[in-house]
C-alpha cells in the first residue's frame, strides 16, 4: 500500500509540473519546460511532447522575430532607395530641366528688344523669327528631357509591347549614351507575364546595367530572356573586372540588396558570379505569376 501511495504521489507531482509548465508557456515564459524523469511510461512521454512543442514554439517565434526585424530592415532600405530616386529626380529637374526653362525664360523676356524703332520691318521680323525659333528648340530639349525622366521611371513600351521589346528599348538606349555593346536574347512569353513579374524583371535588368555602367569598366553585354517550364529567367552578362565574393555578398550595397528583395517579393531568386577579369552575370528566376495569385492591376514600377 505505502508503494502505490508514494507511486501516486510521485505521478501527482508529475502532472502538477507538467501543468505549471502548461501554465507559465501560456503565460509567455518561452523557456518553460517540464521535469522529465526517465522511463517509458506514459507521464515521461507527456513530458517530452510537451518540451518538443515548447521547443518548436520557441523555434517559431524566433523565426517570427528574425522576420520582423527583415521587415523592418527592408522597410528602411526602400526608404532610403525611395529618397535616393526623389534625390535623383530632383537634381535633373533642377539641373537640366530648370536650366533650359530659365533661358527660355530670359530668351522670351528679350523678344520686345529685338524690334527697336531704328530697325527696320525686316530686321525686326528676323530677329523674331530667330528668337522663336530658339526657344521652340529649347521647349523641344525640354520636353525630350521630360519623356526621357518618364521613361526610367516607367517605359510605356514595357506596358505596350512587353517586357522583351522593354529590354531592347533600355538596351539601344544605355548604347546611345555610353561606350557598351549590348545585346538582347529575349523571347515574347506566352501567356503575357503578370505585370508585376515584368516590372522586376525590367527593374533588376536596370539595376545590373547600372552596376555594369559604373563599376564593371566592361566593353559588352549580353542580356537573355527565357521561359524554362514554369519560371522564367533573366541573365545580364558583362565581360568587365569581375564581381568580388564580398562585393556579391554585401548587405550595404543599395542596389544588390535592391535586386534580391525584388526578386523575393515576387517568389524569385537571385545569384551573382563574377571572375577576377572574366565579367560578372546577373541571373534572377522567378515564377510565371507571383506567389498570390490575385488579380493585379498595373501600378508604377
Amino acid at each position: 500500500v505505502g508503494g502505490l501511495v508514494r507511486g501516486g504521489v510521485a505521478v501527482l507531482r508529475g502532472v502538477r509540473g507538467v501543468g505549471q509548465s502548461v501554465r507559465r508557456l501560456g503565460k509567455g515564459e518561452l523557456g518553460a519546460r517540464a521535469r522529465v524523469s526517465g522511463g517509458a511510461h506514459e507521464l515521461a512521454a507527456l513530458g517530452r511532447t510537451f518540451n518538443d512543442m515548447a521547443d518548436s514554439l520557441a523555434a517559431r517565434h524566433g523565426e517570427a522575430l528574425e522576420a520582423e526585424s527583415r521587415l523592418r530592415a527592408l522597410s528602411a532600405r526602400l526608404q532610403v532607395a525611395r529618397e535616393t530616386e526623389a534625390r535623383r529626380i530632383a537634381r535633373e529637374l533642377h539641373d537640366e530641366i530648370g536650366q533650359v526653362l530659365t533661358r527660355l525664360k530670359i530668351d522670351i523676356s528679350r523678344l520686345p528688344a529685338s524690334c527697336r524703332p531704328e530697325r527696320s520691318p525686316e530686321e525686326c521680323t528676323e530677329a523674331l523669327r530667330r528668337g522663336v525659333d530658339e526657344a521652340q528648340e529649347q521647349v523641344a530639349a525640354a520636353v525630350d528631357l521630360v519623356r526621357r525622366l518618364s521613361s526610367e521611371l516607367r517605359p510605356s513600351v514595357l506596358d505596350q509591347l512587353g517586357l522583351a521589346s522593354a529590354l531592347e528599348w533600355q538596351a539601344r538606349e544605355i548604347e546611345e549614351r555610353t561606350h557598351l555593346a549590348i545585346h538582347v536574347e529575349a523571347e515574347e512569353i506566352e501567356p503575357p507575364l503578370d505585370w508585376l513579374i515584368s516590372v522586376t524583371l525590367f527593374r533588376v535588368a536596370q539595376e545590373a546595367l547600372t552596376n555594369v555602367i559604373r563599376h564593371a569598366d566592361a566593353e559588352k553585354v549580353d542580356i537573355t530572356l527565357e521561359r524554362s517550364g514554369d519560371e522564367v529567367t533573366l541573365s545580364v552578362e558583362d565581360d568587365g573586372r569581375g564581381i568580388a565574393t564580398t562585393e556579391a555578398e554585401s548587405a550595404e550595397s543599395l542596389g544588390i540588396v535592391g535586386m534580391q528583395e525584388r526578386a523575393l517579393l515576387v517568389g524569385g531568386r537571385l545569384s551573382i558570379r563574377g571572375e577576377p577579369g572574366r565579367g560578372t552575370t546577373v541571373s534572377v528566376t522567378v515564377p510565371l505569376r507571383p506567389g498570390n495569385e490575385r488579380d493585379h492591376a498595373p501600378a508604377p514600377g
